[in-house]
């Protein structure tokens, strides 16, 4: 599963973010929550996606310096789930 993460700065950038495979396999160990088991969105928190968002974030660095999660969420103003060129 794939999923878009769009992530918008403090500055006003906005950078989506896609969580594959090792970003799923990440939150599976931290969370002990199962993939298969998200069948509704609305019953995940904030702080899942953004788990998956900066997993990502790392990831797409490939070795660059980045900043650690509680850094790096404080310069969030907003987080949009999804694909939001999709029309339904």
């Amino acid at each position: 599963m794939k999923l878009s993460i769009t992530i918008k700065y403090n500055d006003g950038e906005a950078v989506t973010y896609v969580a594959g495979l090792p970003e799923w396999s990440k939150w599976e160990r931290k969370t002990g929550k199962s993939i298969y088991g998200m069948t509704d969105i609305s019953k995940y928190q904030q702080t899942d996606f953004l788990f998956l968002a900066h997993s990502a974030y790392v990831r797409a660095a490939a070795g660059k310096p980045t900043k650690s999660y509680e850094v790096w969420e404080l310069t969030i103003d907003e987080l949009i789930i999804g694909d939001q060129d999709d029309p339904k």
